[in-house]
Formats: C-alpha cells, structure tokens, sequence
C-alpha cells in the first residue's frame, strides 16, 4: 500500500470514529424513554381521577412500566416510608407534600429537578416536583340542608346550632388538605393570624361537628354526596370530581369569607428501588400535558405556565379574596398550630 492510500484509509477511520462518538453522546430520545421497564410503586393522596389521567399519558409513554398505587393520606404514607427506610419499598410519593411543607420530609425524599422544571411558576427546593394548586372549599349536600332548613355559604354559616353533627371534617395531623383547611380559617376567621378570635372559631366549629372526624379529606366529600352529613371542609378538585361526574345533590361553597391557595407536589423517595422510573413518573406530571389534562378531567389548576384551559370551574373572581400565606411562617409554625388543634379537640371532645 503506497503512502496516498495509507492517509487516505487513516482520514477515513477517524471520520467514522468522530461519527460513532457523536452519536453516543446523542441525547436519549422519547422513543428510547419508552424502552423503560419494570414496575413502580406510587404512594398517592390523589384522586382516582388523576390516577386515570397519569396513566392514560404514563402508558403511552412507556408501554413496558407497569404502575402500582397505593392510596392514604399524606400523615399514613409518610410514616410508612418512614419506617420502610431502610429497604425503601415506594419510588414515588404522589400528592400531599405542599409549598408549606418547609424541611420537614426531606429526610424521607431524594432531590430531582423533573423534565419541565422551567416551566414551573413555583421555584422548587430540590426535591419537590409542583404539579397542582389547591384552593380548599366547602362541600354542601343541597337535599340534607333542604331538609335542615339552612344553607351554607361560608365557614361562618358551618356554626348554625341545625347543623350540629351535620358537619365532616379531617384531622389536620393526617391529612394535607385538612391542615390547608386550618391555615385558612386561621388566615380569615380571626382579626390577625391565629389570633384569640380565630381559634374561638375553631373551638365553635368543633363543638358544632359533635365529635366527627375523619383522617381523610376525600372522605368529606364522598360522605356529604353520599348523604350521611350535610357539609364537609374539602379542598377543589375533589369536590369538582364530583360535579364533572353528574352530581345534582352537592355544591362548592367557595367560602364568602376568601381563600388561600398553595402549590402541591410530588417527589422521588430516596433510595428508592427504581430511580429511573420515579424520574419518568416525576417528568409526566411536571409536564403541560399532564397538568392540562388533569384540570380538564377534576379541574385543579396546574402551575406550569405553558398551556391555557378555557373550562374551569372556579369562579372568575376567586383570586381577589385569596390571602397571601407566609409559608415560611406556616412551616415553621405548622407542630404547633396543629398540637394546638389537636389538644383543643381533645377539649371539646373529651
């Protein structure tokens, strides 16, 4: 071989080798997310609702994961991936953890920044992936008031004497939405936050439930549409379930007194069995996709600032009576406010 062709076959290798280099530092596409398998494990306070809709986008995505849900409140789930620490049996804590949460599950969590961080209006801690805001509301069943010959339109109205028993409401020590329930009329029931005034209110409110309680907000409103009370302190998108489902006897109460409104999220458990799964669960739900289409089937709003829903079942004005929450504050304070709570029901209720 004369020395022409010897550089030119050299000229030729290094071209072909530059090439496979590149490709191999190519960017993994959607189709080669989708060669994902094996099986994981969501632990949710979420709806059955946004378990049908995750899946719907999940499954098209990735064919060959198989999702395993396992429902409760946030209070029951985070104490099971607590005591499962040490062989982490979830990759995924679905719903529940919220902008108010401060530092207090990150032990529990491992960080990940999702897919469509970017398009998130809520700046994340790290660990946290926002997929929802949550407003809570009163659920009302209209044929029991009817026949209890009263009507609620706000938290004010929840004190009415016809009422008494009539009324369903979580325990804020096991249940996210619950504890929004608490900040709330502790924003907008007294003069100043948590004010003397407030937990006054707090303590009517209690006598007036006549010892009901439940661990779960969904429960509130299952219960009230279901006829067994009257109103029930829940929070938006599962009550508008309802009415997106046919409802006729319940109604939202946007309590007349304001609102407050949060971003909810979800994050990856640390050392988790399949890290690489919870990420893919994670990127769903951060993206426009996901959150358009949940607000469409259970109308939640998402934060992501990228899509526009013309249908919405909120009412257009609800963010000129929204509070602005001090969440640091509420993190910090949240032990105490709901020790608090919790000894003033043992009061009432002892």
């Amino acid at each position: 071989m004369n020395m022409k062709k010897f550089l030119c076959l050299l000229l030729t290798l290094a071209m072909v080798l530059t090439l496979a280099a590149c490709g191999g530092d190519k960017t993994p596409s959607k189709g080669d997310d989708s060669a994902l398998s094996g099986t994981v494990v969501i632990y949710s306070t979420q709806t059955d609702v946004d378990h049908e809709v995750f899946l719907k986008i999940f499954n098209e995505a990735y064919p060959n994961v198989k999702v395993e849900f396992i429902s409760g409140s946030l209070g029951e789930l985070t104490a099971r991936v607590d005591a499962e620490k040490e062989n982490p049996q979830a990759d995924v804590i679905f719903g529940g953890l919220s902008q108010t949460d401060g530092d207090q599950y990150l032990d529990l969590l491992q960080k990940y920044t999702p897919k469509y961080a970017d398009q998130c209006a809520v700046e994340s801690n790290g660990y946290y992936t926002y997929f929802a805001y949550q407003y809570v509301c009163l659920i009302k069943n209209t044929e029991v008031l009817k026949e209890l010959g009263v009507d609620v339109n706000g938290y004010a109205d929840l004190l009415q004497p016809e009422l008494k028993g009539h009324i369903i409401q979580a325990d804020p020590s096991a249940s996210s939405s619950a504890w929004r329930q608490l900040q709330t009329m502790l924003y907008l029931m007294g003069d100043s936050f948590g004010d003397d005034k407030a937990w006054d209110f707090q303590k009517s409110l209690m006598e007036n439930c006549d010892g009901v309680i439940s661990t779960s907000s969904s429960a509130c409103y299952k219960d009230v549409y279901n006829g067994e009370y009257a109103v029930g302190l829940t929070y938006d998108n599962g009550a508008i379930s309802l009415l997106m489902n046919g409802a006729e006897n319940v109604e939202i109460v946007w309590p007349k007194e304001g609102n407050t409104v949060c971003a909810f999220a979800s994050a990856m458990v640390k050392n988790c069995p399949h890290p690489e799964l919870a990420g893919a669960v994670l990127d769903v739900l951060s993206s426009a996709e996901f959150q358009l289409a949940r607000e469409k089937a259970a109308g939640s709003r998402g934060p992501n600032t990228t899509y526009v829903n013309d249908e919405s079942y909120f009412p257009a004005d609800i963010d000129q009576g929204v509070v602005a929450m001090d969440f640091d504050k509420m993190s910090k304070e949240k032990s105490s406010l709901i020790e608090k709570w919790t000894d003033l029901w043992a009061s009432v209720n002892g």
